[in-house]
């Protein structure tokens, strides 16, 4: 930058910068939040998710703040409804080829949001001073006098990949005739106390059966072969443990992208590292399980829930300018994919916005293959240069560019098992 100073005016307060600088340096001069998602800081921009767009008030033209360099006497306005709209039209475009949960379905039915992909989590790994915070800070029906229903166990995702059922109330039938797609609409509304009864009537109505077995059906607790969480929390609250000091729990918030009904192609993607052992039976039905039975079932969990859900700007951004997923919504989506290439991070590709954040650092930092973008158009992606691994593509900086992805894309393995 040279030694001019231009003088604009962003939302009617004016600020001076110096030549070079661009639209949202001058924002963040005066404090002023303009969203960002391919933006990366001392590099050059790469104008691509267009959710920083601003409005010049001159021309009316909306311009992305990232890469448009402050002209003196501009004039740019970054709250009217035109901006608005453009970035909630954006967001949703990103929203549209989105391949991931923010939450998992079970958390969303539970009455009371119980962070259960997490509490499973913990219990797998026998921290039961943080399981025992996570039950502590729902306090889930499910171990109170109140009889729970367990709509989660009826929308768990594993309902879909195991073996068929069999149970007396209706013979041997695939669990994924049983556990069909359920609607978006019940994966994203907020929880009213009507949420059991509205799960199974769209579970009845949705099934090929007669009355009297579809009763039977939805009255039988041991009809799927979901994860038996309601016996997990069980045993967390009779624990005698302490739970651990201070906030553990992130606040539940709507999802913002929804996967829907797996195809038969995800089902080994989802079990990957998950135990593919039959519903765990508790020597004490009636008391739920002993450690070491929660243990094991709790390794059954398929981990639907994103594992940077509670870091996530497109998650952020979404809900705050009340985008979308379905707005640009197609006949169908691209398959989950899961690349476990890498030690230390893992990799979901449909979750990508292809920011080339990460193309971007590896450049910086010189490593020796790196990433970038292969193929052209809709077909575009993020990979390592000639056919490489991705633990050959991130030697040294795995790390920062799961760090600083704005999405689940990419996220460090030690946390994620947090």
């Amino acid at each position: 930058m040279s030694g001019s100073i231009i003088n604009v005016s962003i939302d009617g307060r004016p600020v001076a910068v110096a030549e070079g600088a661009t639209v949202l340096d001058a924002a963040r001069e005066l404090g002023i939040d303009v969203p960002t998602m391919c933006y990366l800081k001392d590099a050059k921009p790469f104008t691509s998710c267009m959710v920083c767009l601003v409005e010049d008030t001159a021309s009316q033209k909306l311009l992305p703040a990232c890469s448009s360099l402050a002209q003196d006497g501009m004039t740019i306005r970054t709250d009217t409804a035109q901006v608005h709209e453009a970035r909630q039209r954006a967001l949703e475009l990103l929203l549209s080829e989105h391949v991931g949960d923010c939450e998992g379905p079970c958390r969303c039915a539970c009455p009371v949001h119980l962070d259960i992909p997490r509490l499973l989590r913990a219990v797998g790994r026998a921290d039961w001073r943080s399981a025992r915070s996570i039950v502590d800070d729902a306090q889930p029906p499910c171990v109170g006098e109140q009889d729970c229903k367990a709509p989660c166990e009826r929308v768990c995702r594993r309902n879909q990949v195991d073996a068929a059922v069999s149970n007396s109330h209706y013979g041997s039938i695939s669990s994924r005739s049983v556990i069909p797609s359920l609607p978006r609409d019940l994966l994203i509304i907020e929880n009213t106390g009507d949420l059991l009864r509205q799960a199974q009537h769209r579970l009845s109505t949705s099934l090929e059966m007669t009355d009297q077995t579809r009763h039977e059906c939805l009255q039988n607790e041991n009809c799927c072969a979901a994860v038996s969480i309601r016996a997990v929390v069980r045993c967390v609250a009779g624990l005698d443990v302490e739970a651990t000091a201070g906030p553990s729990v992130e606040a539940f918030v709507r999802n913002v992208s929804v996967i829907g009904k797996l195809m038969a192609e995800e089902h080994p993607v989802m079990m990957r590292d998950v135990s593919a052992a039959s519903r765990v039976v508790a020597v004490d039905p009636d008391g739920g399980y002993a450690a070491d039975e929660a243990t094991r079932e709790a390794a059954r969990c398929m981990h639907c829930d994103c594992r940077k859900g509670h870091d996530c700007a497109l998650r952020d951004y979404a809900i705050a300018y009340e985008a979308d997923q379905r707005h640009y919504a197609g006949g169908g989506r691209r398959p989950f994919e899961q690349i476990t290439q890498h030690a230390d991070i893992l990799y979901e590709p449909g979750k990508c916005i292809r920011c080339g954040i990460c193309v971007r650092i590896t450049e910086r930092e010189r490593e020796p293959l790196g990433l970038t973008f292969i193929g052209r158009g809709f077909d575009v992606r993020i990979g390592v240069p000639f056919e490489g691994s991705l633990a050959e593509g991130l030697r040294e900086v795995a790390r920062d560019c799961a760090e600083a992805c704005p999405t689940g894309a990419l996220c460090v393995r030690k946390e994620a098992q947090q």
